[in-house]
């Protein structure tokens, strides 16, 4: 049951609720103390107010005991669990086995507008890659919600568990999940309007569908005899591809020759990236001892590519043969210049972006970095145009891909 509206006190501004709605969202959610702020201006904006602070829930990296209390709040107040949008989880493994799950499901009951659930396990950055956490078998925490997703990006519930999640989700347009397997586990009728998945497993994508988006995680760098033949049934329609490259202690120098071989398969891509990443259990990985060779020169084969996005773990310095130029990426000028070389080898292209891990320290006396990363992004209307230069300390992935793009 709905509140009903509160009567203003006297000398209180009264607005209708659509006017508090306009004005709430025009200050937008950029600006949330003054959103907070506008709250004491008139009651009214309260509830307009919550609608936009709930519209998004992140609660990675949350404590139980945070995760416990917005489980209550919404349970108890619906009004807020209808305005929530996007939801964030980062859940411990040890959730299945507490009473903090049955309080999980009849919050997310609750939120019957939900169109993009991100659920994660908090502990599998902690190990290697290939010693991935049993997935939670606890579906029917989500097999009896309502909320039909747009997105999914699931690394922590079995996908065996969840038949009955699966069977009514016929908007979902992207999907991630980690424990896949070695094959596609869905009906022809499920899913009917995926589009973009995300796997750990070439043989996981399935040949029958027209997917758009494909993020492949590969660990270690698969052979090309592999690589090539697994996308080429997707060139008619797919125009996004990351290659999501795992570092081991066994391939820590690999090179990026993988470029020329992704052209072939799929010459007519829009969106190409390739970011490695580095499990906690490898941090012991040092540099590669020398430099390797630019591998953009490849990018020209590409027939139509508007974005493209390279993020270095392991190699910080790149040399170009044709100029004897050198390319530190953990210096802004070279990491600069290093991406105008990826640009003008592509005329289409509109956005490059190159970024550089500097959490690497070699030993546990060395400290970490003060910022993460190093990372630049170029940006142009039209070949031949001015570029736009802009320097960052953190890359993103979800927020440079455009495999999560609306």
């Amino acid at each position: 049951m709905k509140r009903a509206p509160r009567k203003p006190k006297r000398g209180q501004l009264a607005l209708p609720p659509e006017i508090c709605a306009l004005i709430c969202e025009e200050i937008g959610m950029a600006r949330k103390r003054d959103l907070l702020a506008i709250c004491r201006v008139s009651p009214l904006f309260r509830d307009q107010v919550q609608r936009l602070l709930y519209r998004v829930i992140d609660l990675s990296e949350s404590s139980p005991r945070r995760l416990e209390s917005w489980c209550t709040a919404v349970s108890r107040r619906p009004q807020l669990a209808e305005s929530i949008h996007t939801l964030i989880l980062e859940l411990d493994p040890g959730i299945a086995l507490s009473s903090n799950m049955a309080k999980l499901a009849r919050a997310l009951a609750k939120c019957v507008n939900l169109k993009e659930l991100t659920v994660r396990d908090s502990t599998s950055g902690r190990r290697p890659y290939y010693l991935s956490q049993h997935p939670c078998i606890q579906g029917w925490v989500l097999n009896t919600c309502k909320f039909r997703l747009t997105k999914f990006d699931n690394f922590f519930f079995s996908n065996s568990m969840l038949s009955q999640f699966w069977n009514v989700q016929c908007d979902l347009r992207v999907l991630s999940t980690g424990h896949l397997g070695d094959s596609f586990p869905f009906d022809a009728e499920q899913l009917p309007n995926l589009i973009g998945l995300e796997v750990r497993d070439m043989r996981a994508l399935p040949a029958a569908r027209p997917l758009e988006r494909i993020e492949l995680h590969t660990y270690p760098l698969p052979t090309l005899d592999h690589l090539v033949p697994a996308l080429i049934p997707y060139s008619p329609t797919l125009d996004t591809l990351d290659l999501l490259h795992h570092l081991t202690e066994w391939d820590a120098a690999q090179t990026l020759s993988i470029f020329s071989h992704v052209a072939l398969a799929v010459p007519d891509l829009l969106h190409f990236g390739f970011p490695e990443r580095l499990n906690e259990a490898f941090n012991y990985l040092r540099e590669a001892e020398s430099p390797a060779d630019i591998p953009f020169g490849a990018l020209s084969k590409f027939t139509r590519l508007e974005t493209f996005f390279y993020y270095s773990h392991n190699t910080v310095e790149f040399l170009d043969h044709s100029t004897g130029e050198l390319y530190d990426l953990g210096i802004p000028v070279d990491i600069e210049a290093f991406g105008r070389v990826a640009m003008d080898a592509c005329p289409t292209l509109r956005r490059v972006v190159v970024a550089y891990d500097l959490h690497k320290p070699a030993s546990k006396r060395v400290p970490k970095p003060k910022d993460p990363d190093v990372v630049c992004t170029l940006t142009r209307g039209v070949a031949g145009a001015d570029t736009h230069v802009e320097h960052g300390t953190r890359f993103d992935l979800k927020k440079t891909s455009m495999f999560w793009r609306p």
